[in-house]
């Protein structure tokens, strides 16, 4: 069962727009950020339930191990080599 966003639909449709320019023109990331408890982790899950994607959640990291940390995921999932 989905769960309904009430008063998102502006984020939802352009989340959803997103995802379709990046399977037909280029890839994109996508990265959601606000305060704590607003809803950020259920939204990106919604918009990723029908279809392929990453939800990588990196918390407080340093840049360096973030920048190894995507390549590695996106490497795992889908064998794409991200330089």
């Amino acid at each position: 069962m989905k769960k309904a966003f009430y008063d998102r639909e502006k984020e939802v449709a352009l989340l959803r727009a997103t995802r379709e320019k990046s399977k037909t023109s280029h890839s994109m990331m996508t990265v959601l950020t606000g305060r704590r408890r607003i809803g950020k982790t259920s939204l990106g899950r919604q918009i990723l339930s029908d279809d392929v994607g990453i939800y990588l959640f990196v918390g407080r990291k340093d840049e360096a191990t973030v920048t190894r940390y995507i390549p590695t995921m996106v490497y795992h999932f889908f064998s794409i080599f991200v330089p």
